[in-house]
């Protein structure tokens, strides 16, 4: 399943996207946070109460993901 999803850190809570090519509790996060541990365009998982459980790849690694499945299509 694809779509926003709201998340939570302690003390706050937030929108994240999950992309069809996901795992389901993963998503990235798609708006700026007051927490100095994630960022925009991190990927996290989260567990199914929807509390992030750890980062996955930074805003950084998503993009050269992204970059280089551009670059092999």
């Amino acid at each position: 399943m694809s779509g926003h999803i709201r998340l939570k850190l302690p003390g706050e809570s937030f929108w994240a996207y999950q992309y069809p090519d996901l795992p389901k509790n993963q998503a990235e996060i798609n708006n700026h946070l007051l927490s100095d541990e994630y960022s925009l365009g991190d990927r996290v998982e989260f567990d199914d109460d929807r509390n992030v459980t750890r980062l996955v790849k930074t805003c950084a690694e998503v993009a050269a993901e992204v970059s280089t499945r551009q670059r092999e299509e």
